[in-house]
């Protein structure tokens, strides 16, 4: 039973890892020159900046096309 569970995990891990692959190829030419804005609801200079900001950097790598990626804070008032 445990060989059977481990050979299903296995084609599982070839098959998405295969298909990954293509749908990266297809999505490159739409996010290609495009800008991504993440906005962030307090000041700058706070925590959620911060990770906003090392998040806006690294994030293009990840995405296909490499697009910009924005931050923009826009804090929003007290209800």
């Amino acid at each position: 039973m445990e060989k059977k569970i481990l050979w299903l995990l296995i084609a599982l891990f070839v098959f998405v890892g295969g298909s990954e692959h293509q749908e990266s190829q297809a999505a490159a030419p739409y996010y290609e020159g495009k800008v991504i804005t993440i906005i962030v609801g307090y000041s700058p200079g706070g925590g959620y900046d911060r990770i906003s900001r090392v998040l806006a950097k690294n994030l293009p790598r990840h995405i296909p096309g490499n697009p910009k990626v924005v931050v923009q804070n826009i804090p929003g008032e007290a209800a």
